[in-house]
């Protein structure tokens, strides 16, 4: 007597998470050679309630062997060959991915398939960033380096699971200003230092981590490391050339430190400029006087420490720190 064959399927796949109403499970048989048609027997049934879903008895023909597409719907499944004629092969069995479920588990005595297990595609990679990145199911957005999983809809209409090993490289863009001197606070990279007044011209020969202008200018440095490339914000440089002496100048600023109003005062009446530039080099006040002996400055409620820098109309400077608490 031919043996038993036991065709189990389980299938567990929940309404609400899939769109689909039923599955198609694909079957083929074919002759093992040149011989006249053959029958194979196929049933399907409910495990829970055993009530029979499909019930065939089919022709294997020389050429065109067997094929069918069985739809069922959530739930786990019993597939029986109670007969298959002897030179038929054993049937494949195939999901709409094109996944062959393997015959013989456990023990050769039935093939076993999972849903929509068996139907989820899982994949994993990695993913180089140089700033934040949206997931590909424009769910979320990450913003440091990790391990992340996400989920879209596979070809199949079924679960793609990403499993996404992403690396940010985010230069540090910061710049420390000593002087007139420039230095990127990144390191290892490679730097070019740029022109903001000039449309963010490169500086010939400025690619050094530290970069010192030869006249005055707003200046920006490019910094490029683990192929990801960023540009700084602009700094100014105004003291090149200017006499720092005190002495040169007859010229007062007071509170120091101060709230926020300081006096300016002169030992005569001239035309000026004066400059205020913040601690990272930004110019937050720039203002022409024309004709006074005193006048006040009110930084508002930038708490910090301030570069004060005047220009006379006669060509003379003077730069002095202010503390505004």
């Amino acid at each position: 007597m031919r043996r038993l064959l036991l065709l189990t399927f389980l299938i567990a796949i929940s309404a609400d998470l899939y769109s689909q109403d039923t599955i198609p499970v694909f079957i083929s048989a074919n002759l093992f050679e040149d011989a006249p048609a053959e029958q194979i027997h196929l049933r399907i049934s409910d495990s829970l309630t055993n009530e029979v879903l499909y019930d065939s008895i089919a022709l294997v023909e020389i050429e065109a062997g067997f094929k069918d597409t069985v739809y069922l719907s959530s739930g786990t499944f019993k597939c029986e060959i109670p007969f298959i004629g002897a030179l038929v092969g054993m049937p494949s069995i195939k999901l709409l991915n094109g996944y062959e479920i393997p015959w013989g588990y456990p023990d050769y005595e039935y093939y076993l398939i999972k849903l929509p297990e068996d139907l989820i595609s899982y994949s994993s990679f990695p993913v180089i960033a140089c700033d934040s990145i949206t997931s590909p199911s424009q769910k979320y957005t990450w913003v440091s380096s990790g391990i992340y999983k996400d989920t879209v809809t596979n070809v199949y209409g079924y679960d793609s699971i990403m499993t996404i090993t992403l690396t940010v490289n985010i230069p540090d863009m910061t710049v420390t200003q000593t002087d007139i001197t420039l230095a990127s606070n990144e390191t290892g990279a490679i730097y070019e230092w740029l022109d903001c007044e000039n449309t963010y011209t490169h500086i010939a020969g400025a690619t050094n981590r530290d970069f010192t202008p030869s006249e005055n200018g707003t200046y920006a440095v490019r910094v490029t490391k683990n192929e990801c490339t960023d540009t700084s914000s602009c700094f100014t440089i105004t003291s090149i050339g200017i006499n720092l002496n005190p002495e040169s100048l007859d010229f007062n600023l007071y509170p120091n430190p101060s709230s926020g109003i300081i006096t300016i005062k002169l030992g005569n009446t001239t035309d000026f400029k004066l400059v205020v530039i913040n601690s990272i080099g930004q110019i937050i006040r720039n203002h022409y006087y024309y004709g006074i002996k005193e006048s006040t400055l009110d930084l508002g409620n930038l708490k910090g420490i301030y570069s004060i820098q005047l220009e006379t109309i006669n060509g003379n400077f003077y730069n002095k720190k202010i503390i505004r608490f």
